[in-house]
């Protein structure tokens, strides 16, 4: 048997899904581009349009990025030089070209630091460290960051660069991330702004996580979520949701894992929000996958992928081709697991993950140990070996160590196949035995000190065999101890029936949301009946008031007496006993502003992208419009009593 990663979908996305491009604004950029004569203002319109074009369509926003970057040099505009490198350098970021992005963003930094322009620094600052992220090497991004730091006052950037500090230390020095994540918080507290908290509190938690300290990740995360509630942030409410919701994954807790994640893919369904949707699809698969449920974690990894195509994010591809292959690998189809391992790995390499490639490599081995091709193996093992510890993971380097460990005890037990010696395979079989207790034990300890209990159950089983192997029973039974209580309480039948159990819930409030939905139909429809009915009441009623008023009228006629005056007299009086009973029916109009003023006070001016707010915008046009009905009803009424009031020269 052969263990390996799973690539979790950390739905924290470093940069912002692609944007459609805003076709209105280019129409009207470029019909200002067709007047416009070779001047500083047109080198403008050429930067807006690339930055218009920067996600949607990185290729024709280079071409205009370039055509800015050739005019501002033709004028000899320094300030409009750097924009254009700027933008130029983001759009060839987009398009993976990294090396030609941090060529044109590091041009462009010196001139704005000459011109002293503030935003433009920070802006392609940022930009230069997203190349760094982008190509997975955290250490160049933090050396810039750092290096950049000190020229920041302590406003809302500086909290920016602090979070994309704690952020970039979190897979290479977990407690220097906390540090910087707590001098984030710190500064965001002084200027008081509850959004800059509240991500403080979740960067500090995801080093904290990193660090496999997981009660305090639990607990910042937590921190983060209620502030985002408080602040009416959905669209962090759902990432908050999912970031706990990995912590527990991390320790082994799938039923809680679970109803995070399904927490999280509710807001953003609500909120129609592809990107995040396909990351949660991505978690919830991975958490059926660790239960060995491999139809329903094929299903949402599928589903996942399906988004990220859709998207064209080909990190999010390569992740679920990562995930997928490893449900193949778990059925024993290695074939297919290969297929897919080398799609995710072929993309990672593309974009420049190195995480992402030291995983897939570390698969790839996985794949190739399992058919006995040893040296095929261990050659991807040890590339991705030295990809984690350049990286700086923990994590990974255990995970890769214990694996490479697995690898020479499958050697070492081997009595089928003729293996060969080569480089990294021993002729003798006990030196390959020596080396699997080395490489093991090192990995189980690891996994202790890291928190990482289920690759503990991965290597422990190997370890604890080749100890009995080896002769020395008093260290087998010592690991098969502490593998069996691991074991024993992450994969309980508890868990299993909670996970049901949510799986259920989740089943049933999506029928529950049909049921609504068909139900909101039938009221829909008996109401429109109804109103029908009630209609052609009025109808009728109205029909013989006036029949009843010709009548009376055609009899007042006929008799032009003191008598008939009399009764005119007191008609009106009776219309102004009408009149007053329609003034006393203003008092639905009444009724329905105080509804209007309710409705009015929940709506969230802080956070006006709050998808609540559409749907409280939707219910003030519903009042209104009853309102409105009510009214042109009212004065309707009163208008016909006035207009048809009897006096006496009409008599």
């Amino acid at each position: 048997m052969r263990f390996f990663l799973a690539l979790i979908l950390l739905v924290l996305p470093l940069f912002a899904p692609a944007k459609a491009a805003n076709k209105e604004h280019i129409d009207i950029l470029l019909k200002k581009l067709s007047s416009s004569i070779e001047d500083t203002n047109r080198v403008l319109i050429l930067y807006d349009l690339s930055n218009q074009y920067l996600n949607a369509n990185p290729t024709t926003g280079l071409k205009y990025g370039n055509q800015c970057l050739d005019l501002a040099q033709k004028l000899k505009w320094r300030k409009g030089i750097a924009l254009g490198k700027n933008i130029t350098g983001l759009n060839y970021r987009f398009l993976t070209q990294f090396d030609k992005a941090e060529e044109n963003l590091k041009e462009a930094l010196p001139v704005f630091i000459e011109l002293k322009e503030t935003i433009r620094i920070y802006e392609c600052c940022r930009n230069l460290r997203s190349v760094y992220q982008s190509q997975g090497n955290n250490p160049k991004a933090i050396e810039f960051i750092l290096n950049m730091l000190p020229m920041y006052a302590e406003d809302i950037n500086k909290i920016d660069m602090l979070d994309d500090l704690s952020y970039d230390y979190t897979t290479v020095n977990p407690e220097l991330g906390i540090k910087y994540g707590l001098q984030e918080l710190e500064l965001a507290k002084k200027l008081n702004n509850n959004k800059a908290i509240a991500n403080a509190y979740n960067q500090i938690g995801l080093n904290y996580r990193f660090r496999s300290d997981y009660p305090n990740a639990i607990e910042f995360h937590k921190k983060a979520l209620s502030l985002f509630e408080d602040i009416h942030d959905t669209m962090n409410i759902g990432q908050a949701k999912s970031n706990i919701g990995i912590v527990y994954q991390a320790m082994g807790n799938f039923p809680k894992a679970l109803e995070c994640f399904y927490g999280s893919l509710r807001i953003n369904e609500l909120k129609n929000d592809p990107n995040n949707m396909a990351g949660d699809y991505g978690n919830i698969g991975t958490v059926y996958q660790s239960q060995s449920n491999y139809p329903k974690a094929l299903e949402y990894y599928f589903k996942s992928l399906k988004l990220f195509e859709k998207l064209g994010d080909k990190l999010g591809q390569a992740n679920n081709f990562g995930n997928i292959a490893i449900i193949y690998h778990s059925q024993n189809n290695f074939d297919k697991s290969l297929e897919f391992n080398f799609k995710a790995l072929r993309l990672f390499e593309e974009i420049g993950d190195m995480a992402g490639t030291a995983n897939t490599r570390l698969n790839i081995g996985s794949d190739y140990s399992a058919v006995s091709k040893y040296a095929q193996s261990l050659r991807y093992l040890f590339t991705a070996l030295k990809i984690s510890q350049e990286q700086g993971d923990a994590g990974g380097v255990a995970l890769v160590t214990g694996n490479i460990g697995v690898d020479y005890y499958a050697i070492a037990i081997d009595s089928i196949n003729e293996i060969p010696a080569d480089s990294l395979i021993p002729v003798d079989r006990k030196a390959s035995m020596t080396k699997a207790l080395i490489y093991l034990d090192k990995a189980t300890s690891e996994c202790l000190r890291l928190n990482m209990p289920g690759n503990y159950i991965d290597f422990g089983v190997a370890l604890t065999d080749a100890y009995k192997r080896t002769g020395n029973y008093g260290k087998a039974l010592e690991t098969f101890a502490v593998y069996n209580a691991i074991k024993d309480s992450i994969y309980s039948n508890n868990s299993k029936v909670q996970i049901a159990n949510l799986e259920a819930e989740r089943d049933l409030e999506l029928k529950d949301k049909q049921l609504l939905i068909d139900k909101l139909e039938i009221v829909k429809n008996r109401n429109r009946n109804a109103l029908f009915l009630v209609s052609i009441v009025l109808l009728l009623i109205v029909v013989g008031v006036i029949a009843k008023v010709s009548n009376n009228r055609k009899k007042s006629n006929e008799l032009l007496t003191d008598e008939k005056r009399l009764h005119i007299l007191q008609i009106n009086k009776q219309k102004e006993v009408i009149v007053d009973i329609a003034n006393i029916q203003a008092q639905d109009v009444t009724a329905h502003v105080k509804q209007l003023l309710n409705i009015a006070g929940s709506f969230n001016l802080e956070n006006i992208a709050d998808p609540t707010n559409t749907i409280i915008v939707e219910q003030v046009a519903q009042q209104n419009e009853q309102l409105d009905t009510i009214v042109k009803s009212l004065v309707f009424k009163e208008n016909s009593l006035k207009n048809n009031s009897w006096d006496n020269s009409s008599i």
